[in-house]
C-alpha cells in the first residue's frame, strides 16, 4: 500500500523494524520500582523519558492520591507518556506512545535507570500499521475485561 507522506513534521509514516507505521506504543509494567509514591520524582522521570527519546514536552499533569499512588501524564507533540502507580502493591502501569522519529527504546532505558525496578516487562505495538483484515470491533472484543 502506498501512503501519502504529509509534509508536516508529525503525522508522517515512519519505518520501525522494517514496518511502515505512524508510531510505536509501549505498554509496560513496573514491579518493585522506587519512588512510586512521589509525584515530583515520577514527573521528572517521565519528562526525562521524553527528552531521551527526542520528544517534545507540551505539558504535564500529576495527581497524588491519599493512599500514596500517583497518576500522571506528560503530553507530547508526539503523543504521551502516562503512569498509574500502586505503591502498596509495589507496582506501576506505564504507557508510552510516540509517533514520528521519537525513540521509545531510549525512554524505556530511562524508566529502568530512574525507577530501578526489580522487574520491568512490557510490549510494544505499532500504531497506524495497516494489517489486512484487521477489525477494531474484533480487537475490542478480544480486550474485554470481565470482573469475576
Amino acid at each position: 500500500m502506498n501512503y501519502a507522506k504529509p509534509e508536516s513534521e508529525y503525522g508522517q509514516y515512519v519505518e520501525v523494524n522494517g514496518q511502515s507505521c505512524l508510531g510505536s506504543h509501549y505498554i509496560g509494567e513496573v514491579f518493585g520500582g522506587i519512588g512510586m509514591n512521589d509525584p515530583n520524582f515520577i514527573e521528572i522521570t517521565l519528562r526525562r523519558c521524553a527528552y531521551a527519546a527526542g520528544a517534545t514536552v507540551l505539558q504535564s499533569n500529576f495527581h497524588h492520591f491519599p493512599s500514596g499512588g500517583v497518576t500522571g501524564i506528560v503530553v507530547l507533540s508526539e503523543s504521551h507518556i502516562s503512569i498509574h502507580s500502586w505503591p502498596e502493591h509495589d507496582y506501576a502501569a506505564v504507557d508510552i506512545f510516540m509517533c514520528g522519529h521519537a525513540k521509545i527504546k531510549e525512554a524505556i532505558r530511562v524508566l529502568e535507570a530512574d525507577f530501578m525496578p526489580k522487574r520491568l516487562v512490557g510490549t510494544t505495538m505499532l500504531r497506524g500499521h495497516d494489517i489486512p483484515d484487521r477489525s477494531f470491533a474484533d480487537a475490542g472484543d478480544a480486550l474485554e475485561c470481565r470482573p469475576d
